[in-house]
C-alpha cells in the first residue's frame, strides 16, 4: 500500500477502520483503485441480496446463525495475533526494499481483519438482538434478511480475501529470509 503508516488510535472509530480496509483495494504496482476488487467487494454481496429479494426469501435459524458468525469473529479476533506476528517478522527482513513491501502487506491485512472483525461484531448484535427481542419461529423481514446476507457476504470475502494475503505476506518472508517461516 502506497499509503504512510498512521499512528493507531486507541479510540474505537468504525469508520476508520472501513476506510482502512477498503484503501487496501488499491493496485500495489500502480497505485490505483482496484475496480475488480470493489465489484467483488460489493457486487457480489448485492447480488446475494438481489437474489434473495427476487425470491422473497427470509432468513430462519436465526439463533444457529448467530452460533455461526459468533464463531467466525472469534476466528477474526484470534487472527490479530498472527497478524502481530508476521508484522514483527516483516520488520526483521533483509532486504530493506522487501521489508518495506512486506510491511505494507502486513497493514493491509491488519486493515482486513479489523474490518472482518467489525462487520462479524455488527452481524452479531443485530442477530443477538433478533434473537433476543423477535420470534424466531417466524422467518425474518425482508430489510433484515438483505441485511444479514450482505454483511454474512462480506465477513466470508473477507476472510478469504485475509487469507490470500496471509500467504502472500508468508510466502514473501520465506523468499526473503534465510530461516524457515513455518
Amino acid at each position: 500500500m502506497s499509503h504512510p503508516r498512521r499512528r493507531s488510535s486507541s479510540k474505537f472509530w468504525p469508520f476508520a477502520i472501513a476506510a482502512d480496509h477498503y484503501r487496501t483495494f488499491k493496485d500495489h504496482g500502480t497505485g490505483r483503485w482496484s475496480v475488480s476488487d470493489f465489484v467483488t467487494y460489493l457486487g457480489i454481496p448485492l447480488a446475494a441480496v438481489g437474489v434473495a429479494a427476487w425470491f422473497d426469501a427470509r432468513a430462519q435459524g436465526l439463533p444457529q446463525v448467530l452460533t455461526a458468525v459468533s464463531i467466525l469473529t472469534g476466528l477474526s479476533f484470534s487472527l490479530f495475533t498472527l497478524v502481530f506476528t508476521l508484522s514483527a517478522r516483516a520488520v526483521d527482513a533483509d532486504d530493506h526494499g522487501m521489508q518495506s513491501l512486506l510491511l505494507d502487506l502486513a497493514d493491509q491485512v491488519r486493515a482486513n481483519v479489523s474490518y472482518g472483525a467489525l462487520v462479524g461484531i455488527t452481524l452479531t448484535a443485530l442477530l443477538g438482538a433478533l434473537v433476543m427481542f423477535t420470534d424466531t419461529t417466524k422467518p425474518a423481514g425482508s430489510v433484515t434478511t438483505w441485511l444479514i446476507i450482505f454483511l454474512g457476504v462480506q465477513m466470508l470475502l473477507t476472510i478469504f480475501m485475509v487469507i490470500r494475503r496471509v500467504r502472500s505476506l508468508n510466502d514473501g518472508l520465506r523468499a526473503n529470509r534465510r530461516d524457515r517461516v513455518p
